[in-house]
């Protein structure tokens, strides 16, 4: 009889043992590279000063200007979105993103003002926004209270010193949250019917999510509505001196001088006027159902002759092409390129957040000082919750490499692009298209006459609008079947028991052998 295969030979024979053995195997093969690429972006193992080499290397400058958005959404969310894209590229090794100091330096008698007292309160209250936000999504009562406390300093900072406020959506968003945090907190109905009063005079649009938001908060939100709308509106009429100053009342632009809105609801309003080289007027007012008029006297400095007229390009200059898409003028293009110039940048990138239903999509549109062109980057969709933020924006970095290496025609902008041909709602854009001759149509249903099914062993119906289909088994996750633990077991035992069996070469005992027994 052949002497059977025995030590570490008789691995290699059985299929299963083979199996468990070159799994752990195949599975460090594949988990290295992986490793690598996480931590060196490139496939295999990158020491930790390879990468600082990396990150040390001369790298093009990209100036980030604010991103805009369109349509109902908070500029919180923008704010979240703008504050990891900024994050990840600084820690990627592609660009090097420009500080904010850095983008508004300018050098000769076009020199940027230092930052105003004004500015610095404005910076102070975004962030107690962004950090009361956070507060207010625990589900605790204390950190909700503290939200509260948040929300109420930065309305009183955004409030006073509103005059260079520019986007009011964060006043009208802290009001609502604020509002929010009275009512998960049981404070006053009264309190949080003032806030969402505020909010709504200010922005009309102003919504709340209603399969989110408490059932009070909407409740009161719909109260305050009916009786705004029920109420008197008040038309004021605005003068200024100088005829090219832009006036602004609730942080929109109304035009330049003269101007009239109409329709405002009653109660607390701000109005701006702003011009390049004069100090920022505003005035807070009340309005009560009567027509309103005021005069406005603003002096402009003096802006020191015609040869510094080119140094006065700044990122103001740049910042309202966010918001209108309109890279592709002339005018768009030399002052992106003058300023690039100035603050040493080889690259602006801009950015736009829109919803496509109830995802958020961010489009980017990144401009190359070499070439004096603006290419669109694809776009990129956020899940609602944001939960998926980080994850989505990590090849930002290497797409702005690829695109400024090698673009693609199709990706120029030439013309306004598509995401911003988009009606904005919220900012009260381009309105649908309603034909005054288009009548509604006015036959009636008619639904066929359905008999009852009287049968006595009918049972109910659990969804009326699609039948009830028993549960099937393979439908289930593979994760929820037998069949997949008993392998899942079978490997792992069979993967130790093959890895003990190779390194220490005991023998296995033969499948057939002699027994001597002596029996008395």
């Amino acid at each position: 009889m052949p002497s059977p295969v025995r030590g570490p030979q008789a691995v290699w024979r059985s299929p299963l043992l083979l199996t468990a053995v070159l799994v752990p195997f195949l599975t460090v093969a594949l988990v290295s590279p992986i490793a690598g690429l996480r931590q060196g972006g490139r496939l295999g193992f990158v020491s930790e000063a390879s990468a600082a080499e990396s990150r040390d290397a001369p790298r093009p400058g990209l100036v980030l200007f604010p991103l805009a958005k369109r349509g109902q959404i908070g500029a919180v969310v923008v704010a979240r979105i703008e504050e990891y894209l900024r994050g990840l590229l600084e820690a990627g090794t592609k660009v090097r993103v420009l500080s904010d100091k850095e983008a508004q330096l300018q050098s000769g008698p076009g020199k940027r003002k230092a930052q105003t007292a004004a500015s610095r309160e404005l910076d102070a209250a975004d962030a107690e926004l962004l950090e009361a936000t956070d507060l207010l999504a625990q589900e605790e009562d204390k950190p909700r209270k503290e939200a509260l406390a948040r929300f109420e300093k930065c309305i009183e900072r955004y409030e006073k010193n509103f005059e260079e406020l520019i986007d009011f959506n964060k006043l009208v968003d802290a009001y609502g949250r604020a509002a929010e945090a009275l009512v998960l907190t049981g404070g006053s109905d009264k309190e949080a019917r003032k806030l969402l009063t505020r909010a709504i005079v200010l922005q009309p649009t102003f919504v709340v999510d209603a399969r989110k938001a408490p059932k009070r908060l909407v409740d009161i939100t719909t109260e305050v509505r009916k009786h705004l709308d029920e109420g008197v509106t008040t038309a004021v009429s605005v003068e200024c001196n100088q005829p090219k100053a832009n006036i602004f009342i609730d942080g929109v632009l109304a035009g330049n001088s003269p101007v009239k809105q109409e329709g405002l609801y009653k109660g607390t309003h701000y109005l701006q006027v702003r011009l390049e080289g004069a100090k920022p007027w505003g005035k807070r007012f009340e309005t009560k159902g009567k027509s309103m008029g005021f005069k406005v006297n603003i002096e402009v400095e003096d802006a020191g002759g015609e040869d510094t007229i080119d140094a006065q390009v700044g990122a103001d200059d740049l910042k309202p092409y966010s918001k209108s898409g309109e890279y592709h003028l002339k005018l768009f293009r030399n002052t992106a390129r003058f300023y690039a110039q100035k603050v040493r940048a080889d690259f602006l990138l801009f950015g736009l957040v829109t919803k496509d239903g109830n995802d958020y999509v961010l489009s980017l549109f990144l401009f190359r000082s070499q070439g004096v062109k603006t290419w669109q980057l694809d776009k990129i969709t956020f899940d609602p919750d944001l939960s998926n933020l980080q994850l989505q924006l990590l090849s930002v970095d290497d797409m702005i490499a690829k695109t400024a290496a090698r673009p693609s025609a199709s990706q120029e902008v030439k013309a306004i692009p598509d995401v911003y041909k988009t009606p904005d709602v919220a900012g009260g854009g381009v309105k649908p298209d309603v034909k005054p001759d288009h009548k509604p149509d006015l036959k009636p249903d008619i639904k066929p006459d359905v008999k009852p099914d009287t049968r006595p062993d009918r049972k109910p119906d659990l969804k009326p609008d699609k039948p009830y289909v028993p549960p099937d088994d393979d439908q289930r996750p593979i994760t929820r079947k037998a069949w997949f633990w008993v392998i899942v077991g079978t490997v792992a035992v069979g993967a130790a028991a093959g890895i003990i069996l190779a390194t220490t070469g005991k023998e296995l005992p033969a499948k057939t052998f002699n027994t001597t027994a002596v029996l008395p």
